[in-house]
């Protein structure tokens, strides 16, 4: 199924919430919120969605009205359980960054905080993704390598 970047998600949320809608209710819904879509965007994703069995779509009339199917309502929700376990991670990350009695260095925070960032948005599926991803990981690696070796200096 591939990347499912912001758009396709909120897509799928906003089926899920009125039940069933056509590409012209989700195009209003964008542009109320200020949220940047167009037809040569949101048809082609909604095609790939049905083709994928992730939705389902009836004709009326000039029409084309989609649902959820069962897998799209199953995919959905593991989708929003992975967002809120990573929602809870993050938070018991900021958490422990944030806490005073915690002494993590800024320079490590700030490095977590890329790291945690870039592991949301791979695509591992892409290997150009995969490969970015693991250069921050080394990153973090090497920045909690040189602090290591810092605290073991002043230590000896």
């Amino acid at each position: 199924m591939g990347k499912f970047p912001f758009l396709k998600i909120l897509l799928l949320n906003f089926i899920e919430k009125k039940g069933e809608i056509t590409g012209y209710d989700f195009l209003k819904y964008c542009k109320e919120e200020g949220i940047t879509a167009s037809p040569g965007t949101v048809y082609p994703q909604l095609n790939a969605l049905t083709k994928d069995g992730i939705l389902t779509k009836k004709i009326d009339g000039r029409r084309n009205v989609y649902f959820l199917t069962q897998k799209g309502k199953d995919f959905l929700k593991e989708i929003q359980m992975k967002k809120e376990g990573f929602k809870n991670l993050m938070s018991k990350l900021g958490i422990v960054m944030e806490n005073p009695n915690a002494f993590i260095p800024a320079n490590v925070k700030k490095r977590f905080k890329t790291f945690f960032y870039s592991l949301h948005s791979v695509n591992w599926k892409k290997k150009s993704d995969v490969e970015d991803f693991l250069k921050e990981l080394r990153k973090l690696e090497d920045e909690i390598g040189r602090w290591l070796n810092e605290w073991e200096s002043d230590k000896g």
